[in-house]
């Protein structure tokens, strides 16, 4: 099965549960209508953008150490080019809707209707050449785009991205769906029984396979090695990165 179609899968039956959620119903129709048209053309060149998905976060206070309605929200984009994903961002904002609390924030990260008090990313880059920019890394703050951002929000309400480039950890590339299985096993939300949903597992195995396998296959055989000169974050850095559409 062709990643497409997974995907595909994955957001149809998302939809059939939460359809009638505005911050989340709409994102997942929107995702299955512009993967539907690819599934049958993987070899085409593509960039698809997606969300954000938006989950209310229940009980802040005890999950975030704050007061007030707080949510996050995950998007992101993919590029396809030759039949391989060459390219994948995918982000996940953390905010306060809310400013009972902002007052304690900088004013450069409050405004209306609240502040965005974490962000974090996860990229793939094949093309990246640089040793401060592993090809698939984690970081937290970063380039925030608009577009990632829920309705009613904008850079404005975001300043975490001016003094945090560094650190980019390296790790595989994880896709929407690992994402949204992290946050929704973490964050207490409405629809937090959703990784137990049996399509939601095979949706998460299938993600695991298609982008975890090799990349900890091949760093469990680097580091094996008894003769090795060459750290893993030096191999990390070299290994290419580019996965499959199919």
């Amino acid at each position: 099965m062709s990643y497409l179609t997974s995907l595909h899968n994955f957001a149809s039956q998302a939809y059939r549960i939460v359809r009638y959620d505005e911050g989340l119903g709409p994102q997942f129709s929107r995702l299955m209508d512009r993967v539907s048209p690819l599934r049958k053309h993987t070899k085409r060149d593509f960039e698809i953008d997606f969300g954000p998905f938006e989950f209310s976060i229940r009980n802040p206070k005890t999950t975030l150490g704050v007061s007030g309605k707080a949510a996050f929200a995950v998007g992101g984009s993919l590029h396809s080019r030759q039949g391989q994903i060459e390219k994948q961002e995918i982000a996940v904002t953390v905010f306060l809707k809310t400013t009972g609390e902002a007052k304690s924030f900088p004013t450069e990260a409050v405004g209306e209707p609240g502040c965005i008090l974490r962000r974090f990313h996860f990229d793939m880059d094949s093309g990246v050449d640089d040793k401060t920019r592993p090809s698939s890394h984690f970081q937290y703050g970063g380039n925030c785009q608009p577009h990632y951002l829920p309705r009613g929000w904008s850079l404005a309400h975001y300043n975490l991205g001016k003094n945090f480039r560094v650190p980019r950890v390296p790790m595989p590339a994880w896709d929407l769906i690992l994402v949204l299985d992290c946050m929704l096993n973490q964050v207490q939300t409405q629809w937090s029984t959703l990784p137990l949903e049996p399509w939601w597992k095979r949706a998460v195995v299938s993600s695991e396979d298609r982008f975890l396998k090799t990349y900890f296959s091949d760093c469990s055989t680097h580091i094996a090695r008894t003769s090795r000169t060459e750290s893993l974050l030096d191999f990390c850095d070299k290994r290419p990165c580019r996965l499959p559409i199919e």
